[in-house]
């Protein structure tokens, strides 16, 4: 699964916390919203210099397949996970705005996000999200979005299999933009019967979270708690 708890030595492997985090009342996604969070990714290393090629390479790919979603319609909002993304962001939406020409201002934008909050309400909004870093990806299934991930790691792969999206999942380095586009594009064509396929596995997810909560604490509790002295009995 993807993440783990320790309780009582033993690991117990879990669905990620943030399953647990209540969510509000959601708004109608907006038709033809498409909010991709990217990331400044440098390989596995997360070395910008000896990195710098995987790094343009996967900016390149993520602004052609947006620039052919804009030109098809689509308005797309940009959004990191880290404080480090904004300007990866910043790049893709200039790349994106010149080869779009035409297109209003508000087709392509970035949001800078700081909080879990935040990215929710921007996410909330979505027809589609486009997902690199992790908690970005939890973000859009917990908001029960339909959502193709451009995984770094297998733990992105082995969520999207477990919910039976795995037909929306990429590597972040071998990025194909037109297949994302494709996969964007059925995303759309199914949205409904994806929602209510996340909605329902990620309810789950977070009645087993809750559980391991009041688990871990119900055994931390009795591990803590003072013992009480027995008096021998007189001889």
């Amino acid at each position: 699964m993807n993440g783990t708890m320790a309780a009582t030595g033993a690991a117990t492997v879990a669905p990620d916390i943030v399953f647990a985090h209540p969510v509000v009342q959601l708004p109608s996604p907006e038709p033809g919203l498409v909010v991709a969070g990217v990331m400044a990714y440098y390989g596995r290393d997360d070395d910008p210099v000896r990195g710098k090629d995987v790094g343009e390479r996967y900016r390149q790919s993520m602004a052609r397949a947006l620039t052919e979603l804009v030109n098809s319609g689509s308005k797309v909002v940009l959004v990191g996970g880290d404080r480090v993304d904004t300007e990866v962001a910043r790049q893709i939406e200039r790349a994106v705005a010149r080869a779009c020409g035409g297109v209003s201002s508000d087709a392509v934008t970035v949001r800078e996000i700081s909080t879990f909050d935040e990215l929710s309400q921007v996410m909330s909004r979505a027809e589609v999200v486009i997902a690199s870093r992790y908690h970005n990806l939890i973000c859009a299934l917990k908001l029960a979005r339909p959502a193709v991930s451009i995984g770094y790691a297998e733990k992105n792969a082995e969520l999207m299999s477990e919910l039976g999206l795995a037909d929306y999942c990429q590597a972040i380095e071998e990025l194909d933009p037109d297949m994302l586009v494709t996969q964007v594009q059925q995303a759309r064509a199914h949205a409904g019967e994806l929602s209510e396929q996340i909605e329902a596995q990620t309810e789950d997810y977070g009645v087993r979270v809750r559980h391991i909560l009041c688990d871990v604490a119900r055994q931390f509790d009795l591990a803590h708690r003072p013992q009480r002295s027995v008096p021998m009995s007189a001889a």
